[in-house]
C-alpha cells in the first residue's frame, strides 16, 4: 500500500464556502469517552470513540460501512447548495490495512414515513470520499488519484476532502469532490459528477469509515480519525430538536409518598461531570431536591425523593454539566413531569409492551397512537431488545465497557422510541431472558 494510507481528509459540500457554518463537531475540547456528542450518532457506538481531541474508529467493520450521522442537519428538498469540511487520518498503530474515508449523503428509507431515525439503521445513500490507494471516488465509477499519491506521507500529513453539492439550471446537481491541504489550501486533486438526480441528495448526511469495496475499490479494514466537521449551505434543514443526549431519557415511579427517577445517561468519560441534579419547578424557580453519582457501567443516574408531596403535578428537570478544556462549560437538560397520584380515579389505564425488534425502529405509530390514549402508567414487561436490534451483533467477550456500550446502543433504540411517553407518566421496567 502507498504511503497515502494515513491521510487525514476533509470534506466540503457547497459550491461556495460560506464564513458561518451551520454546525461544528469538533472533539478538541472533549474528554476521552465513547459517546461523541448530541448532534450525532455513531454506527455502532462501540466502534467511535473520542481520543486525545479525536474522532476515532476504534475498530473496523470490514463487511459493513461505519457511519456517524448527523442528527441535527440534513439535506432538504431545497434546489439550493450544500457544504461539508471534516479533517480525517488514519490513526495510529494501523499498520497497512486498506480502508476509505469520506461522506453519505442523501441517506434514505424506502419508507413513506422515512423517519431520520430509521436512516440510521437501514437508509442507503451516495458514498464519495478517498481510499488509501490515494484514489477520490464518487459513487460507483467516478474516480481520479490524487496528484500527490507517491510523495506525500499521509501518516504524517493531515488532508482536507471538499466536495460540493451544486444545482444546475436543468434540476439537476453537479457533485464535486476535491483534497486539499488543510492549512494552505493547496489542492492536491478533485473530480466531479453531474448529473445527479436532486432525489438523491434529500436525507441524512454521515460521516464514513470504509465505504463499501464495490465503490471505494479498497477493502474495509483500516481505522481512521476525524475532526472539525463543518456544515453549510441553504440546501440544509436545521432540526435542533432533535439531538440525542447526553441525557437520553428518564423513567420514574411514585409509591407511598417515595418518588424514584432513573436518568439514562449517554456513555460518558472518566473525565467527565460524575453527577447529575434534579430539580423541581417551585411556583416560578427550578429548585434542586436530589444529586446522584452516574455508575460507571450502566451510565444511569439515581434519584429518590422522600417524601414526595403526590397530591399535585410537578414539573421536573434532570441537569449534567459538559465541562470543556478550555475552561467554558455547557448545561444540558432533560424535562418532563411527575404526575400526581391519581387516587380516587375510577380506572386507571395502562399502556403493556413487550418484544421489540427493530423493523419500524422508531416505532412511530405505537407511541403516538399510546400518546393519543394517554395511559396513567406505562409497563414494559420484557424483551425491550433482541440481540441483533440495531445491527453489528452482541458482544460477549473483550472489554467490559466495551461490551456495556454495544448493549445501551441496543437499548437505546427502546428509550428513543418511547421516552416522550416515560418522561412524564410512570414506567415499570422489567427484563426478560433477551434483555
Amino acid at each position: 500500500m502507498r504511503k497515502l494510507a494515513c491521510l487525514l481528509p476533509g470534506l466540503l459540500l457547497c459550491s461556495a464556502a460560506l464564513a458561518a457554518p451551520l454546525d461544528v463537531v469538533d472533539a478538541k475540547k472533549l474528554p476521552d469517552r465513547w459517546y461523541i456528542a448530541p448532534q450525532v450518532w455513531a454506527n455502532p457506538w462501540e466502534n467511535w470513540q473520542i481520543r486525545d481531541g479525536n474522532i476515532v474508529t476504534s475498530h473496523a467493520s470490514p463487511r459493513q460501512p461505519m457511519t456517524l450521522h448527523h442528527l441535527t442537519c440534513e439535506l432538504g428538498e431545497a434546489a439550493a447548495g450544500a457544504e461539508m469540511a471534516v479533517t480525517v487520518g488514519l490513526a495510529e498503530a494501523q499498520g497497512d490495512n486498506a480502508g476509505s474515508v469520506g461522506f453519505a449523503v442523501g441517506v434514505r428509507v424506502n419508507d413513506p414515513i422515512d423517519d431520520y431515525r430509521s436512516r440510521l439503521l437501514f437508509g442507503n445513500g451516495m458514498f464519495m470520499g478517498l481510499n488509501t490507494k490515494g484514489v477520490l471516488f464518487i459513487a460507483n465509477g467516478t474516480r481520479g488519484a490524487i496528484t500527490a499519491a507517491d510523495t506525500l506521507n499521509l501518516a504524517l500529513t493531515k488532508v482536507r476532502l471538499i466536495a460540493s453539492l451544486a444545482p444546475q439550471n436543468d434540476g439537476s446537481y453537479t457533485v464535486v469532490l476535491k483534497a486539499t491541504m488543510p492549512k494552505s489550501g493547496a489542492e492536491l486533486g478533485r473530480i466531479e459528477k453531474p448529473g445527479v438526480p436532486p432525489d438523491k441528495l434529500v436525507g441524512n448526511v454521515a460521516l464514513v469509515a470504509n465505504a463499501p469495496q464495490g465503490v471505494s475499490g479498497v477493502a474495509m479494514d483500516a481505522l481512521w480519525t476525524f475532526n472539525e466537521w463543518q456544515l453549510n449551505g441553504d440546501k440544509f434543514a436545521k432540526r435542533p430538536e432533535r439531538t440525542f443526549g447526553p441525557i437520553l431519557w428518564s423513567q420514574y415511579t411514585l409509591s407511598g409518598g417515595v418518588m424514584k427517577l432513573t436518568a439514562q445517561m449517554a456513555p460518558i468519560g472518566e473525565r467527565d461531570n460524575q453527577s447529575a441534579v434534579l430539580e423541581v419547578r417551585r411556583e416560578s424557580a427550578w429548585e434542586q431536591v436530589a444529586s446522584a453519582r452516574i455508575d460507571p457501567l450502566s451510565w444511569t443516574a439515581p434519584f429518590r425523593v422522600d417524601p414526595w408531596d403526590a397530591s399535585r403535578d410537578t414539573a421536573y428537570r434532570v441537569v449534567w454539566k459538559q465541562a470543556y478544556a478550555d475552561g467554558t462549560d455547557e448545561t444540558h437538560y432533560w424535562e418532563g413531569a411527575i404526575r400526581r397520584d391519581p387516587a380516587g380515579k375510577p380506572v386507571l389505564t395502562t399502556g403493556l409492551f413487550c418484544c421489540f425488534m427493530d423493523y419500524v425502529f422508531p416505532n412511530r405509530c405505537v407511541a403516538e397512537n399510546v400518546a393519543r390514549q394517554d395511559p396513567d402508567l406505562l409497563m414494559f414487561v420484557g424483551d425491550q431488545i433482541y440481540e441483533n436490534v440495531g445491527g453489528w451483533g452482541i458482544l460477549r467477550t473483550g472489554p467490559v465497557d466495551r461490551m456495556c456500550v454495544n448493549y445501551l446502543r441496543k437499548l437505546s433504540l427502546w428509550g428513543w422510541s418511547f421516552r416522550d411517553l416515560m418522561h412524564d407518566r410512570p414506567t415499570v421496567v422489567m427484563p426478560d431472558d433477551h434483555d
